[in-house]
């Protein structure tokens, strides 16, 4: 019997951020999925739970099509605070499995956040997006330095101070079934809620 042989790695890149004028929360995934990489669109897998989740808490959020009312969807996040952004600017993958992600490109959060100063919480969605996501905030820092997730970082800019909270969300990805859906929902719904966000 002829062995399959592996699948090449894919080159993905980020998608630019969604973000509307005063955000309170940035929410990071890793890198968008094959679905989403050929929809351009965030979280475009029908399978993945994340417009379920934010519906379930953030009011506002209209149940449509996902294809064909992207815009409005991210109109109404952007509207309720939310920014969406991933933790790389691009990639080398098998299909969608971050397992298998390689020769990475961080995207810049500490400008991000310098230029939205009105956000309050980083939310990583899943273990992938965290480790990406400190490995940019702990560059140049020392190992007994380095911020993780649960710390609050301060920032002084302009005279004001800007305090950003790391938090982890439970993956919405459909492939992490360690927890039930009423779990994850529970864990996104407090996040949500102590960023400040409307429910």
């Amino acid at each position: 019997m002829q062995k399959k042989r592996p699948r090449s790695p894919q080159h993905f890149a980020g998608l630019p951020p969604l973000v509307g004028t005063s955000p309170k929360i940035l929410i990071l995934g890793s890198c968008p999925s094959v679905i989403s990489d050929a929809r351009k669109q965030y979280y475009g897998n029908p399978q993945n739970h994340f417009w379920d989740l934010l519906r379930s808490h953030v009011y506002g959020i209209p149940r449509v099509n996902l294809v064909d009312h992207y815009a409005v969807l991210c109109q109404s996040l952007t509207d309720a605070g939310i920014a969406l952004w991933d933790s790389l600017a691009s990639c080398d993958r098998q299909g969608s499995s971050d397992g298998s992600i390689e020769n990475t490109v961080l995207n810049d959060l500490t400008g991000f956040l310098a230029k939205y100063p009105s956000i309050n919480t980083v939310a990583f969605n899943g273990a992938s997006a965290a480790k990406y996501g400190l490995l940019h905030l702990n560059e140049g820092r020392k190992s007994t330095e380095r911020w993780k997730v649960g710390d609050t970082l301060c920032f002084s800019r302009s005279g004001t101070k800007q305090r950003v909270r790391l938090v982890l969300l439970p993956s919405s990805s459909a492939a992490h079934a360690a927890m039930t859906r009423e779990a994850k929902s529970a864990a996104w719904g407090t996040i949500l809620r102590d960023a400040g966000v409307q429910n």
